[in-house]
């Protein structure tokens, strides 16, 4: 049996394919670009690097999460919290955080989202930096490609070369745009969107 190490990076090709086509999937000079690429379990036992958090212990940089929970239990309130915290470099509560700046998407309750908002300036008497926390207040639709692009668009337009490093998406249904919110075919797509319209450009944790 090859080794299929050697299969992936350009030694002994055990695919069979013809010479030309394996010469226009892998330009000279470069390691062999495998159609279906099989590693060997040495690829997979080198050390492993360090979790890199956002916010400790719960949120690693340029990942991709969801909080979740039953209706009526904080969850907005949680992530506008830890939002604030991310572009302020407060600790969540004991948990240390990386300061990074942040766009909350505000699909739905913008009343109710501006008294959070004032109520925790009041109580923690700190006021968010402009320059390092923004909103946007319509539903971004990331089920149709079109208007993905546009948020996509926007966000560079806003941030220009300093992007957020956190993207909060609030809330999955208002988003999610005109789809079945109970389909697997849209729960995926939307987690497709979320890497290739803002994790992947943004080098962004988004939640």
């Amino acid at each position: 049996m090859t080794d299929t190490h050697d299969a992936v990076y350009g030694r002994p090709d055990p695919t069979g394919l013809p010479p030309h086509v394996q010469q226009a999937l892998n330009p000279p000079g470069k390691p062999t670009a495998h159609p279906f690429p099989i590693y060997g379990v040495s690829d997979f036992l080198a050390p492993l690097k360090p979790f890199d958090w956002l916010v400790g212990g719960l949120i690693e940089k340029e990942q991709v999460g969801f909080l979740f929970g039953p209706p009526g239990s904080y969850k907005s309130l949680i992530a506008l919290d830890m939002a604030l915290r991310v572009s302020l470099g407060m600790d969540f509560y004991g948990r240390k955080v990386h300061r990074q700046r942040v766009l909350y998407m505000l699909g739905e309750g913008q009343a109710g989202f501006q008294r959070r908002l004032q109520a925790w300036i009041a109580v923690h008497q700190m006021q968010p930096d402009p320059d390092w926390c923004a909103f946007s207040t319509m539903p971004a639709h990331f089920s149709d490609e079109l208007k993905a692009q546009a948020v996509e668009a926007s966000i560079n337009e806003y941030f220009g070369s300093e992007p957020p490093g956190l993207v909060v998406v609030d809330t999955y249904s208002r988003h999610r745009g005109a789809s079945d919110e109970n389909s697997n075919d849209s729960a995926s797509q939307f987690l497709t969107s979320m890497h290739e319209r803002l994790r992947i450009p943004f080098r962004c944790s988004v939640m």
